[in-house]
Formats: C-alpha cells, structure tokens, sequence
C-alpha cells in the first residue's frame, strides 16, 4: 500500500490539508455518520487502519472506544505520536484474531489493488458480530471496462472498484453489508476545493499521476468513460 507521506498532494502544505487520504471527502462528519449506523457502543475495541496523522482517532478515543490507530507509514505517525499507534501494512496486523469489536478504514481500501487480502485480515481480526466500516472512492459510472487503464498512473486511485465488484470482494471475506451510501457530492466539493487550490483542473491531475502522459490519459477520461464517486459502508462480520 502507498505511503500517503509520499504523495505531492500531501506534500503540498505543510498541514497535510490537500492530500486526499488525509483531508477526505465529508470530514470527521461523514466519520460520524457511518459510525452511527453501527451498533457500537463506548467501551469498544477498535482498529483505525491507515489513520493517518490521528484525527479520527483522536475522536474515536473522546467517544470511549478503546480505540488504536494503524499505519504504514511513519512520518503520517508522528503528528499522532501520544495516541497508541502501530506502524504496520493493513494486509498484516500484529493484533489477535478476534481481538476487535470495529474496524474503521477511511479513503484507503482503494490505495492498492490488494482489497481482499486486506478484508481478509480484516475478518481475522475482527469478533463474530463485529463491524467494519469503510469511506472511500469508487468507481461510479464505467462506459468502457478499458478506460480503468488510466487509473493505474494514479496511485491514489489505482484501487478503486465498482460497486458491485466491492460488494462481491465483501461477501467473499465473510462481510454482509448492512448500509451503503453514496456521498458523491462531498467528494465533488473536495475536487472543487483542489482545483482552487492548484489553479486548475489539470494541475490536480498532475498532482495524482506519476508523469505527463498519465495526467493526460486521466484527463481525457475521467468524466467521460469513467466516473468517480465517494461511499460510506458498514458491514458486519458473520456471527
């Protein structure tokens, strides 16, 4: 999986404000709203995976949850450094199986293309019963199945699935999905907000890609055989 701290976009400020995984579409309150349609309650265990610098985490803590952050890259850790953190990839978490009550993952699952092995791990780590609880990008809208090429020069966005391949890869790690909903109009304000940022639409392209030729490719197709959308999702482990 990527490091975020690697990212132009997060490289951009010295806040970390414009990076798609840090600042995500809907904020602490899309957070917020994907929590509430799980039946958790404070006392909790949960996972944080790919936190980030802690924001969220921080929250989860105030809530009451017994609350600890994961991720793999060290320089997202430090702002977060009092917090119980574990730096590690998503894909092999150093916790017990069955040792979760949740496990939150926001705006990462599409990072890499290594969504089932992280639900996967996911599952082990989780109690039966317990819930997962996803935000993140996907593919919305697909004219041309070969217009997800252009997605792979991207790192942030070489993951992301369709709706109905995110719900199979669910089902197939033992996950029934409980809610799901689409928060598209947050991810176009956060698209909005970029381009005021970098003075162009093109420019944010350029910030995604790997070079030239890839924010060019990602230009001349999303919007028109591809598009992308944002989601909350909480499903619930069998038992």
């Amino acid at each position: 999986m990527p490091e975020c701290a690697r990212c132009s976009l997060f490289q951009l400020e010295s806040e970390n404000e414009t990076c798609l995984h840090v600042n995500r579409p809907g904020g602490l309150e899309l957070t917020k709203a994907a929590l509430a349609s799980a039946n958790l309650t404070a006392g909790a265990s949960m996972l944080d995976a790919a936190c980030g610098s802690g924001t969220t985490l921080r929250y989860l803590r105030e809530q009451g949850f017994k609350a600890q952050g994961l991720d793999l890259s060290m320089e997202m850790l430090k702002p977060g450094s009092e917090l119980p953190l574990i730096q590690a990839n998503c894909g092999q978490v150093p916790l017990p199986s069955a040792s979760q009550d949740a496990v939150l993952m926001e705006c990462a699952l599409s990072l890499s293309n290594e969504a089932e092995n992280t639900l996967e791990e996911f599952g082990r780590l989780l109690r039966p019963g317990g819930w997962l609880v996803v935000t993140d990008i996907y593919i919305r809208e697909l004219k041309d199945p070969q217009a997800r090429n252009c997605l792979a020069g991207a790192s942030c966005l070489s993951g992301a699935q369709t709706e109905a391949q995110l719900r199979g890869q669910m089902k197939n790690a033992g996950f029934a999905i409980c809610a799901w909903r689409d928060q598209t109009p947050a991810f176009k304000q956060w698209l909005a907000r970029m381009v005021f940022k970098l003075g162009s639409l093109d420019a944010f392209y350029q910030q995604l890609s790997s070079c030239e030729g890839s924010a060019r490719e990602l230009a001349d197709t999303l919007g028109s055989q591809l598009k992308l959308g944002y989601y909350w999702m909480t499903a619930q482990k069998a038992g």
